[in-house]
């Protein structure tokens, strides 16, 4: 199974995959959405531009805030590699 991820995605964008399976939804800068670009084209990870922006210390420019969550392929994507269904993974991806 690890084998067949390693093949899709780096090992960074397995942990991001991880780590917003169990957050349920992160929110990130501009950077973080590149950070998860493949699992976002993999319709894995949505991303979403929330209204607000954060300011910079010192008065500098704000910055964008998206939310980044799994989709429904995603989350039976993880479903099936936290089951060990390697096949029914593979296909999703």
């Amino acid at each position: 199974m690890q084998l067949a991820l390693n093949e899709a995605f780096d090992r960074r964008s397995i942990n991001l995959l991880i780590a917003i399976s169990k957050i349920n939804r992160i929110d990130v800068s501009g950077e973080g959405v590149l950070d998860c670009a493949s699992l976002i084209s993999a319709d894995l990870v949505s991303v979403r531009l929330l209204t607000g922006t954060i300011g910079r210390a010192g008065g500098g420019p704000s910055k964008a805030i998206y939310q980044l969550a799994l989709t429904e392929k995603g989350k039976l994507f993880m479903e099936a590699w936290q089951n060990g269904d390697q096949e029914k993974a593979v296909t999703l991806i």
